[in-house]
């Protein structure tokens, strides 16, 4: 777990992030690229700033056999 504290505002890796909000990492940075989640680009990676995020749909369930 990385969390970065940079002037009292908490960062997260793309991997906490996507691990807090229950998606996966790939959804985690389309939805940074799209706006839908605050954070910058640092080089290559992302940093997430807020995990301010509302799923639209409810996550997919397995079925029982």
């Amino acid at each position: 777990m990385v969390v970065i504290v940079y002037n009292e505002a908490r960062m997260y890796s793309v991997r906490e992030a996507a691990s807090k909000l229950k998606i996966s990492d790939s959804h985690c940075r389309r939805l940074l690229e799209s706006g839908e989640i605050e954070g910058k680009k640092l080089g290559h990676d992302w940093v997430v700033l807020s995990l301010d995020y509302k799923r639209k749909r409810k996550p997919k369930t397995r079925r029982s056999q």
